[in-house]
C-alpha cells in the first residue's frame, strides 16, 4: 500500500467500518445493491402489466397509474419517517424492520381483491423504498476507504439505476406466461432475501442511550429537513433532480401503450422488451457519468491551482442537459408521434435518452453529499422529498396528456422541463463562480 494510501485510511474518519474482513465488505456491497435494485424495480415493475390489472380491477390504465404516483409519494415523505427512527433505534434495526414492512406491504398488493386497497398497500410500500437508497448507500461508503469507496459506491449506484429499466422488463416476463399478481410476490420474497443478507452482512451499531419522549419528538421535527429547502443552492438542485426524475418516469410509463399499437405487440413480453434500451442507458450512463464528473472536477482543480469547489462537478451534466437530452428526447417522442424511424430510431433515442439523464444526475446525486457534508443526511432527505413528489406527477399525468396532446407534444413538454432543470443547476454555477471570485479579490 502506498504511503498516500496509507495517510489517507489514517485520518478517514468516515469510515469506520474499514476494518471488517473485504469479504464482508463486499457482501455488504452486495446486500445493499439487492435492496438498491429492489425498491426502484418495484416503481416500475408493473407498467408492462397495466391492461392485465386495470382490467382484473375494471378500471383504466391512467387510474391505476395514480397507485405508481403513490408509491413515489410514498417514497418522498419516507425520509421524514425513517431518518427519524434510524436515529432512535439504529441504522440496521431500522433497515432490517424496512425490508420486513417493504416485503408485507407488497405481499399485501400480490393479495389485494379492489382497486382501493391496492392502491393503499403500495402507497404504504413507498413509505419504506426511499430507506434502501439513503441507509445502503451510507453504509457501503462507510466500508472503505476513500481510494476504494468510488467503485463500491458506483456498483451501488448502478444497482439503484438498473431497478427502474429492468422492472417492466421482468414485469413483462411474469404477465406474459403467469398472472401480475406474481410480480407482487417476487418484490415481497426479494425484500426477505435482503433482510436476511442485511441481518447477516451489516455492520452493527448501537442504539443510543437511553432516548427520552422529548428527544423523539425533537427527531421527528420535520423542519430539520424542509429548512433546507431554503438554502438557494440546494433547493435549485433539488429541483433539478425532480426536473430529470419527470424525464424519466415520462419516457418509461407509457412504452407499453406507445409502442404495442405502433409496432403491433401482442405480448407484454415484446414491449417489456423496449425497456432494455432505457436500463442500458440508465447503467452505462451511471458508470460513465461518475468517471466524467471526476474528470470534470480534475480539470477545475488544477485551473484553479489547486482549489476545489464542490459546484465544479456540476458542469459535466451541462452537455447532456443541453444537448443529449433534448435531441434524444425530442427524436423519441415525435418519431413515435408520426411513425417514422421504426423500432430502430425509437430504442436508439430511447437509450441516448436515459444515458444522458444518468450523466446529468450522477452529479447531482453526489453534488447532494457533497455540498454540506456534516449534513448530508437532512439534504439528501429533502433532494428524495422533491425528487419523487415530481416522479409521482409525471407518473400520474403522462399518460392523461398524451392522450390529449400527443406523445411529440408531451415529450417536448418534459423536454423544456429537463432544460429548466440544467438552467437552475447553470444558476448554481454561476453563483459559485461569483462567490470564489469575491473570495479571491
Amino acid at each position: 500500500m502506498s504511503e498516500e494510501h496509507k495517510q489517507e485510511e489514517a485520518g478517514d474518519k468516515g469510515a469506520p467500518y474499514t476494518g471488517r474482513p473485504l469479504s464482508l465488505r463486499i457482501l455488504t456491497v452486495a446486500a445493499a445493491g439487492w435492496m438498491a435494485f429492489t425498491a426502484p424495480m418495484a416503481s416500475t415493475a408493473v407498467f408492462s402489466a397495466l391492461s392485465e390489472v386495470s382490467a382484473e380491477f375494471d378500471t383504466t390504465n391512467e387510474a391505476l397509474n395514480y397507485s405508481n404516483a403513490g408509491f413515489m409519494l410514498g417514497m418522498a415523505v419516507a425520509a421524514f419517517i425513517w431518518n427519524p427512527i434510524a436515529r432512535i433505534m439504529g441504522r440496521k434495526t431500522t433497515y432490517l424492520l424496512a425490508c420486513l414492512t417493504f416485503a408485507a406491504f407488497s405481499f399485501g398488493a400480490a393479495a389485494s381483491r379492489n382497486m382501493t386497497s391496492f392502491v393503499i398497500v403500495r402507497v404504504l410500500a413507498g413509505l419504506e423504498a426511499c430507506v434502501f437508497l439513503v441507509a445502503g448507500q451510507a453504509v457501503v461508503a462507510e466500508s472503505f476507504h476513500a481510494h476504494d469507496r468510488g467503485t463500491a459506491v458506483g456498483f451501488f449506484m448502478a444497482c439503484t439505476t438498473s431497478g427502474p429499466g429492468l422492472g417492466p422488463l421482468i414485469g413483462g416476463v411474469i404477465v406474459t406466461f403467469t398472472s401480475w399478481r406474481v410480480i407482487f410476490w417476487l418484490i415481497g420474497g426479494m425484500a426477505i432475501m435482503g433482510l436476511v443478507a442485511a441481518y447477516f452482512v451489516f455492520p452493527s451499531d448501537q442504539w443510543p442511550q437511553s432516548p427520552t419522549m422529548q428527544s423523539c419528538a425533537a427527531e421527528f421535527n420535520p423542519t430539520k429537513v424542509l429548512r433546507w429547502l431554503l438554502v438557494p443552492r440546494i433547493v435549485l438542485t433539488d429541483v433539478a433532480c425532480g426536473c430529470s426524475s419527470w424525464m424519466m418516469y415520462s419516457l418509461l410509463a407509457p412504452i407499453r401503450e406507445l409502442v404495442n399499437p405502433r409496432f403491433h405487440l401482442s405480448s407484454p413480453l415484446y414491449s417489456g422488451l423496449f425497456y432494455l434500451a432505457p436500463a442500458a442507458g440508465f447503467l452505462l450512463g451511471t458508470l460513465s457519468g461518475g468517471r466524467w464528473a471526476d474528470l470534470v472536477v480534475r480539470r477545475w482543480i488544477k485551473k484553479r491551482n489547486g482549489e476545489h469547489v464542490v459546484e465544479d462537478r456540476l458542469r459535466s451534466g451541462s452537455m447532456a442537459y443541453f444537448l443529449l437530452l433534448p435531441a434524444s428526447a425530442l427524436i423519441y417522442g415525435w418519431c413515435m408521434d408520426f411513425d417514422k424511424g421504426g423500432i430502430p430510431v425509437i430504442v436508439l433515442s430511447a437509450f441516448a435518452s436515459c444515458f444522458g439523464l444518468m450523466v446529468a444526475f450522477s452529479s447531482l446525486n453526489t453534488y447532494t453529499a457533497e455540498a454540506i457534508p456534516e449534513h448530508k443526511r437532512d439534504i439528501m432527505a429533502s433532494k428524495y422529498f422533491l425528487q419523487y413528489i415530481l416522479c409521482a406527477v409525471s407518473t400520474a399525468t403522462i399518460i392523461p396528456l398524451i392522450h390529449s396532446v400527443g406523445i411529440g407534444w408531451a415529450n417536448t413538454i418534459s423536454t423544456v422541463i429537463v432544460i429548466f432543470g440544467g438552467i437552475l443547476v447553470q444558476i448554481v454555477i454561476r453563483s459559485a463562480d461569483k462567490s470564489h471570485q469575491q473570495r479571491r479579490s
